[in-house]
């Protein structure tokens, strides 16, 4: 979330206004190298996500805007015993400068303060056992 004052085109005479990233998600390919039960891997894709503009005073929403842009980051895991895992990740998203809000007729265009961020995170993989053929 950001807040700020007006946006020249968003926010109209000064009125505070706020921008969400309301749901984002990712579609990424990873590559790494394995050694003994570590993995170092690097993973690269693309970055969606639903960017929301409101303004304050009267908590008037302006528009909304489906956003794609590139995801890349790295990270590693670790075989903790058979199907079980632990594993670090960091990825860098951008969602490039200026989305549109409006209609056709009357565009407002606004440059979203939080296009680019940073998501580190942990996590723990069970790994289901599926038929061997």
């Amino acid at each position: 979330m950001s807040v700020a004052p007006g946006f020249a085109g968003f926010c109209p005479f000064t009125i505070p206004c706020r921008t969400d990233l309301r749901w984002f998600g990712t579609d990424r390919a990873r590559l790494g190298y394995a050694w003994d039960r570590l993995l170092f891997y690097g993973t690269a894709g693309i970055a969606y996500g639903q960017v929301r503009g409101t303004l304050l005073t009267p908590g008037f929403t302006v528009g909304q805007t489906t956003r794609t842009g590139f995801v890349y980051g790295g990270g590693i895991e670790f075989a903790l015993a058979s199907n079980w895992s632990a594993k670090a990740e960091y990825l860098h998203t951008d969602f490039g400068d200026k989305p549109t809000y409006g209609t056709a007729a009357a565009p407002l265009v606004e440059s979203v303060s939080f296009k680019r961020f940073n998501i580190f995170r942990a996590g723990l993989n069970y790994r289901f056992d599926w038929p061997r053929w």
